[in-house]
């Protein structure tokens, strides 16, 4: 009869510890750190200057460019876009800059994201419609924009998306600064 009781208590015990477990693992959420797959966050970016040449690599970007371009970046008040086909639509989306030391090679796993334009137009503080059938070379006037982080998606002809994270601050007088960069990213 003793040996019974103890069993019964062991087993009593061992369903309150699964029991409280199970409960506490349910009640707790742990906090999910951002991602460089996610719509609003900036790994790093591809600098070039006002001219349109390269100037280096920050930290990995998570970008998807294709044979666009977009320059200078970072920027004052104003990018340019270039690209081989026509660009239908531009979109603005702000970001934050998180260092993704985990994911070495960002850059090439983005060339694989894709977006919906519902999500994009959902985080958009901004979009530009392009007027005419030649738009393969357009300016943007960001001087009425926040300072910081932000993707700037493009859809083109073809109806595929490409994006390319940019940094803008119209009170920076001329880049490189970078550490602005450094203080705006976690």
């Amino acid at each position: 009869m003793a040996n019974i009781l103890k069993i019964t208590r062991f087993i009593a015990a061992l369903l309150l510890i699964i029991t409280y477990t199970a409960c506490e693992d349910d009640d707790v959420m742990e906090p999910t750190l951002p991602s460089f797959i996610d719509i609003d966050v900036v790994t790093g970016l591809d600098l070039y200057d006002f001219n349109g040449a390269p100037i280096g690599r920050w930290k990995f970007p998570n970008n998807k460019p294709g044979d666009n371009h977009i320059f200078p970046n970072p920027c004052t008040d104003a990018v340019f876009v270039l690209s081989q086909q026509n660009i239908q639509k531009l979109w603005l989306v702000p970001a934050n800059c998180f260092s993704d030391s985990t994911t070495m090679n960002i850059p090439e796993l983005s060339g694989n994201l894709s977006f919906s334009i519902s999500d994009i137009e959902d985080n958009q503080v901004k979009s530009f419609e392009i007027m005419g059938a030649t738009g393969n070379n357009i300016a943007l006037d960001l001087s009425d924009v926040a300072p910081g982080f932000y993707r700037l998606f493009m859809q083109l002809e073809d109806e595929e998306i490409y994006w390319e994270n940019i940094y803008t601050d119209n009170s920076v007088n001329s880049f490189p600064d970078w550490s602005i960069l450094e203080e705006g990213c976690e």
